[in-house]
């Protein structure tokens, strides 16, 4: 996502909210950071991005935040990561102290693979 932003495209999934309905939280709490935080140079090609009318991911407001700030190519990503597994973390840690039957929200929606269908296996 950060390289189609840093040549001035729209990035893939820039605005696909899978797990959020209308806008993602995530994103409206990283944006207003960015500015303060963004080179004279990068801001206007992030400010563009960000005045489309369309609810951004959480993904496009990192990505922004890597481009406005001039990081290294793929720290977005690097940064995504690390955020993901703290997430994961801390549902692990919560589970030990209220075990459930933890279920996300969110589910793989692309086909089955077809080296994980045996003869015992029904794809959805």
């Amino acid at each position: 996502m950060e390289e189609a932003l840093r040549v001035g495209g729209e990035p893939p999934g820039a605005y696909d909210q899978v797990a959020f309905t209308s806008r993602d939280p995530r994103a409206e709490t990283l944006i207003p950071l960015i500015e303060p935080a963004a080179s004279a140079s990068a801001w206007p090609l992030v400010q563009l991005t960000l005045s489309d009318e369309r609810p951004p991911s959480a993904d496009l407001a990192l990505a922004c935040l890597a481009v406005a700030c001039e990081m290294a190519p793929t720290a977005s990503e690097a940064i995504y990561t690390i955020a993901r597994v703290a997430g994961l973390l801390a549902h692990v840690a919560e589970e030990y102290d209220h075990p459930s039957a933890f279920r996300p929200n969110v589910g793989y929606r692309g086909p089955v693979p077809s080296e994980y269908l045996g003869d015992d296996t029904v794809a959805l």
